[in-house]
């Protein structure tokens, strides 16, 4: 009776080892896999950024273009010179 209570425990001691180290191995798994997402969704979204900026400054070009169609100057920096009385036309210089 002892020894078949010994060796029950022993098999009971064995399968709690085993399922231990399954439930290492998938707590290292599930990590792993963790990590991966977050890498992959880190690469999205600097591919998503750059995306983002390539398309704003490509915006940014064309409304510039636009504007020295327009006015013939770049609007922000002649409004800059106008505001710091850098302007030809304030500092008695000619265009």
């Amino acid at each position: 009776m002892v020894s078949l209570l010994l060796l029950c425990c022993k098999q009971a001691k064995e399968q709690q080892e085993k399922v231990g180290h399954a439930r290492k191995g998938l707590m290292r798994c599930m990590l792993a896999s963790k990590e991966k997402a977050v890498s992959a969704m880190l690469r999205w979204t600097d591919a998503a950024n750059v995306a983002m900026c390539d398309s704003y400054l490509s915006v940014e070009d064309e409304r510039r273009r636009k504007r020295r169609e327009t006015f013939g100057v770049d609007t922000l920096h002649s409004m800059f010179e106008v505001s710091t009385g850098t302007h030809p036309m304030q500092s008695g210089g000619g265009c």
